[in-house]
């Protein structure tokens, strides 16, 4: 991870809401740096899934 994608999932993660209110220039750029984010964020999600370091809470196992 470079240090945008570091931030961005720590900020996320500590708060879901953290790109709320943000002030940006420029609204799509707000949402543009929002779904970068996410995606980051559900991509890391996502692998910590798949090596079996977390278990989905609806998960049979």
């Amino acid at each position: 991870m470079n240090n945008f994608e570091l931030r961005c999932y720590l900020e996320t993660y500590n708060d879901p809401h953290y790109w709320e209110g943000k002030r940006f220039e420029k609204d799509s750029l707000r949402q543009k740096s929002w779904q970068e984010c996410r995606q980051i964020t559900d991509h890391f999600y996502n692998e910590l899934v798949i090596r079996g370091y977390l278990t989905l809470k609806d998960s049979p196992h």
